[in-house]
């Protein structure tokens, strides 16, 4: 015979493992989001696919300081990782910190301030003054649109 307790204990992991699954499926869209965001213009010498190919999600606090080395314009790799680590399930039972890093050099450019003309890093060159993308608040945005009540 089922006590009332074991309908209880049912019901909470149940209860769990769907608030665990809203919860990675909220922050996958986060993460991917800002990927797909992150600029690609190889013809302009500064956005080769490297600054899209190389974020990283990690689980359970503290940052990823990995730089990339793979360009990739789709950004494979980065929404594998993304994809990987919420797979781990990193809410269930528990709060939880899951981050996004992106160490390449010209992330922060790219994402907040922009470049001047002429200024380049690592060899790369710009012709023209290129404004700030602004990736990230455009993800934050997006999420908001979507999971806000």
């Amino acid at each position: 015979p089922m006590s009332f307790a074991d309908d209880v204990k049912r019901w909470e992991a149940k209860a769990l493992l769907a608030a665990n699954n809203s919860l990675c499926k909220a922050t996958e869209s986060l993460f991917t989001d800002e990927v797909v965001l992150s600029p690609v213009q190889p013809a302009a010498n500064y956005a080769t696919g490297l600054l899209k190919n190389s974020f990283y999600a990690m689980v359970g606090g503290g940052y990823d300081t990995t730089v990339g080395t793979v360009a990739d314009s789709n950004g494979t790799g980065s929404l594998s990782r993304i994809k990987a680590a919420m797979a781990t399930q990193p809410f269930l039972g528990r709060d939880n910190i899951v981050t996004l890093t992106n160490s390449v050099p010209e992330a922060y450019r790219a994402d907040v301030l922009g470049w001047p003309l002429g200024e380049g890093a690592n060899g790369w060159i710009w012709s023209g003054k290129v404004k700030a993308y602004g990736f990230t608040s455009q993800a934050v945005n997006n999420f908001r649109g979507a999971y806000s009540p």
